[in-house]
């Protein structure tokens, strides 16, 4: 998987729905690099296969996002 430019981030709510919760800036090379190691493009059914993501607030313009599996987990410092 190349590296990413920018991580859209979700997590599941109490019903077990993956609820988009927003995304980071735009990554520095090296920390793009660093994660695209640890992300696995989505197999088989993902909940957020066919929901567009806003490239920027207020346009109708959209990101042309790579659909990862949502099992990855982060734990800031």
């Amino acid at each position: 998987m190349a590296a990413p430019r920018t991580l859209l981030l979700a997590r599941y709510d109490a019903q077990g729905n993956l609820a988009y919760v927003g995304r980071t800036m735009t990554l520095a090379a090296a920390a793009g690099s660093t994660v695209a190691p640890l992300l696995s493009a989505a197999t088989g059914e993902h909940p957020r296969r066919d929901w567009p993501f806003s490239a920027e607030w207020g346009t109708g313009n959209t990101l042309d996002a790579t659909l990862t599996e949502p099992e990855w987990w982060w734990r800031s410092a």
